[in-house]
């Protein structure tokens, strides 16, 4: 018995695929057009990021005046450990750093003309910060981390006597007390264990049993004109 031979198609797949033809049933001896080939295209999904945000304070939720608050910030967000916050003259409403909130952000800036409070009811972390104006105030204790950077160029940290009300300054972070405006420590600790630079003539103000303690390995450097008020 002979058997047909391969048509082209057949000899085609037998090439490409190892001999697995996918060729086209023949009807009454006319054989039918090729269908073209078709792959499946397979996508990897990527991790999920998130990009940082520039938030600011509003304290316009009505209800209170918490930073776990999302109608207090612009945009309606709380802010996270990777986001920018700001505080600015605009919106010169008293905040408060309550238990529900997250307690870390990237960037804190209190920029000139915000003179409300920012009272700490649990601690704050804030890799670099920036105080122009205003008060860093309540029993929390503000920490710039290790490798942190905080400007303190003007406003008042504020405390009621004592250790407990802290700033903490970590290993190899830095604290610059700058520009000519007065600062004042009233009532507060700063805890150094990284590095203190003092640059400009603006008076550091000492008031209620403030203490700047300069820890062990710490250091402490005063520029020309400093000056210290107890």
């Amino acid at each position: 018995m002979r058997t047909a031979a391969k048509g082209w198609w057949a000899r085609l797949a037998d090439y490409v695929f190892g001999g697995k033809s996918s060729e086209p049933a023949t009807t009454k001896g006319r054989r039918s057009r090729p269908q073209p080939f078709r792959s499946r295209l397979l996508l990897e999904p990527l991790e999920d990021r998130l990009a940082p945000a520039q938030i600011t304070w509003t304290g316009a939720s009505g209800v209170d005046s918490n930073w776990s608050t999302a109608k207090n910030w612009a945009p309606k967000t709380v802010p996270t450990a990777t986001d920018d916050v700001i505080f600015n003259a605009m919106n010169n409403n008293f905040s408060v750093v309550d238990a529900f909130f997250g307690g870390t952000v990237k960037t804190l800036t209190i920029e000139k003309g915000f003179t409300n409070i920012i009272s700490l009811e649990r601690s704050l972390t804030s890799t670099t910060a920036e105080q122009n104006d205003g008060t860093i105030s309540g029993s929390g204790t503000f920490i710039v981390p290790t490798g942190g950077t905080f400007n303190w160029l003007g406003g008042k940290q504020k405390g009621l006597g004592g250790p407990a009300y802290r700033t903490i300054i970590e290993n190899v972070a830095t604290l610059n007390i700058a520009d000519n405006a007065d600062k004042t420590l009233d009532g507060r600790t700063i805890n150094n264990s990284g590095r203190i630079n003092w640059l400009d003539a603006g008076d550091l103000i000492l008031t209620n049993e403030a203490v700047v303690d300069n820890l062990s390995g710490a250091t402490f450097t005063a520029g020309q004109g400093a000056a210290t008020t107890l």
